[in-house]
């Protein structure tokens, strides 16, 4: 994982501990940060030449942000995001509408693992031969 990242993860643990969320596993923390840091570059808001480590905090607050309430949409969170964004920043140089699609773009690949997920997790109970009932053939 970027150690950059490290203090900000620290950080954002507090902070659902605080809303009463469950905690984010490392290895989500960990997927997000390997997946955007090899892909980062080629988003159309990043500038050529311009830093990971900068942009890591933004991908990082998304995936944070997403798993403190699932249900909610991501524009419904936008101003509480937006004014949390500096106290969560890390260093990183961005303000908030530099970093917010970023914010915004692992918000959203983190809810479609998750509904990927939920629903392949619907689909194997649903054809489980435990899923039958009695008489079933």
């Amino acid at each position: 994982m970027n150690t950059a990242s490290s203090p900000l993860i620290a950080k954002l643990r507090r902070q659902m501990a605080e809303r009463g969320a469950d905690p984010v596993p490392d290895s989500v923390y960990e997927a997000q940060d390997a997946h955007w840091s090899a892909n980062y570059a080629s988003r159309p808001y990043v500038a050529a030449g311009e830093d990971y480590a900068d942009y890591a905090p933004a991908y990082l607050y998304g995936v944070f942000w997403y798993h403190a309430d699932p249900e909610r949409q991501f524009a419904d969170s936008e101003s509480e995001l937006s004014n949390g964004w500096d106290s969560a920043r890390a260093g990183s140089p961005l303000d908030w509408q530099k970093a917010k699609p970023a914010v915004e773009e692992a918000w959203y690949q983190v809810r479609d693992l998750a509904e990927r997920a939920r629903s392949e997790r619907a689909e194997l109970l649903a054809n489980s031969p435990t899923a039958r009932t009695p008489g079933d053939h």
